[in-house]
This record gives structure tokens, sequence and C-alpha cells, in this order.
């Protein structure tokens, strides 16, 4: 940790990589103390209440309404992408007929129409 003594602020340096370096400048003490309550809250917070943060569907009550709204949505979100993808295909089908009845009807044409 260095300090520079002319502008009263701390300056601290972390080794991510080998060349990389992220430094946070810090203005005063209190401040340096009130980050570090900060993220240790933080990480409390958001590594102790896991069982307060999952739905009923993945933290084991499924036969709840919330469970059987979430199936519906996934398999309205199934149908809508089948449908487009479908559709896709049904056009691909589309172009590869027309194709084959355009070319079936130039065949039938006579070869040189200036004769007609």
């Amino acid at each position: 940790m260095n300090t520079n003594k002319n502008e009263g602020s701390v300056m601290i340096v972390t080794p991510l990589k080998s060349d990389l370096f992220v430094s946070i400048r810090v203005h005063s003490w209190s401040r340096l103390r009130s980050l570090i309550v900060y993220t240790v809250v933080g990480a409390l917070l958001a590594f102790a209440s896991a069982p307060s943060r999952a739905c009923t569907a993945c933290f084991g009550q499924s036969d709840s309404a919330l469970a059987r709204g979430m199936n519906m949505g996934i398999f309205a979100l199934l149908l809508v992408i089948t449908s487009v993808l479908c559709g896709v295909a049904g056009f691909f089908v589309y172009v590869a007929r027309r194709t084959a009845h355009l070319e079936e009807a130039s065949r039938r044409l006579p070869n040189n129409l200036s004769q007609h």
C-alpha cells in the first residue's frame, strides 16, 4: 500500500495478472474503511441469503402457482420459436418447389421462340 503524503490519499494496488495492476485511489482513511465495510456487508448478503433468493420452482415447491406459470411461459416461448422455425422451413420448401416448377415450365417451352 502506497501513501501519497502530498495529497493525503491512499493508493491500493492489487495485482491481477503478471503485468496488469488495478489501482483504487481513496482520499481518506474513513473512505477506505467505508469501502471495506460495504464490500464485506455486500459479500455477506450475497452469500448468506441463498435460500431467500431462490424461487419456489428452483427451491422445492414445484407444484405452486409460480412454478406452473413459469412452465406455461416456457411452453409459450417454445411454441413461438417452433412456429418461427416452421415458417422459415416452409419458405425454403416453397422456394424449392417454385424453382422446380419454373425449371419444368422452361423445359416445355420451345427452344427458339423467334420461330413462332
